[in-house]
């Protein structure tokens, strides 16, 4: 038998911006998923692969390849408000995302970002196991392997981390399953494939075949 006591909010939201001609430019969606806790609420974004189109091909040249998966702690004041300025956020890259999708049960995984002199400390985050197969998901400023620091250039983070939160089990598990099915998008393939496809058709339906004959060749 199973049970879980849920004492905090879950929330899945997309802010829009409309613009006033429709046919120029689209409606903009940021999907965000957001789980509320005592000390901070946590949010799941998307930051998409940078495109550009040079003779009439779309690539990423001039940009970084993929896009990423932000993370993001927001601590709560006394007043249980947010406080943004005072955020602390982690992007995982494709490959670590799929890294922490695959994690087991039993064990805990760890992604960090050396610092670079004048702030020496490194950024960590870890994902935990918890009771009644939930997660803990904590950020935390390290130096030498001991937390509780802050970025020199950001007095202001004084005191915020460590922050964690815990993700129920139901909670990680639509995490779990919104990051999984945002890897092709960060990874720059879904679109560019369905590009291809798109162009692909477009080209055959230019030209004309015999029917028993094929515009591609297939290898052996």
């Amino acid at each position: 038998m199973f049970s879980a006591a849920f004492n905090h909010q879950t929330v899945i939201s997309g802010t829009r911006l409309c613009c006033r001609n429709l046919s120029t430019k689209p409606l903009r969606a940021y999907p965000v998923y957001t789980v509320y806790g005592a000390d901070c609420y946590f949010n799941l974004k998307v930051i998409l692969p940078k495109f550009r189109t040079r003779n009439n091909v779309l690539s990423t040249d001039g940009f970084s390849q993929y896009g990423s998966l932000l993370l993001e702690w927001v601590p709560r004041g006394s007043d249980g408000k947010g406080i943004p300025d005072k955020s602390l956020r982690f992007a995982l890259a494709p490959q670590e995302a799929g890294l922490l999708i695959d994690q087991q049960r039993n064990e805990t995984v760890e992604f960090s970002r050396t610092g670079f002199p004048p702030n020496v400390v490194d950024k960590v985050f870890r994902v935990s196991p918890h009771e009644a197969g939930a997660f803990q998901f904590l950020i935390d400023y390290e130096n030498e392997g001991r937390g509780g620091q802050s970025p020199s250039d950001r007095p202001d983070l004084e005191g915020i981390a460590p922050l964690g939160i815990v993700l129920q089990r139901g909670e990680y598990v639509v995490l779990r399953e919104l990051m999984r099915n945002s890897i092709p998008t960060i990874a720059n393939w879904d679109y560019m494939l369905k590009m291809q496809v798109e162009s692909a058709i477009t080209e055959a339906s230019k030209k004309s075949f015999p029917d028993d004959s094929s515009p591609y060749e297939v290898p052996f």
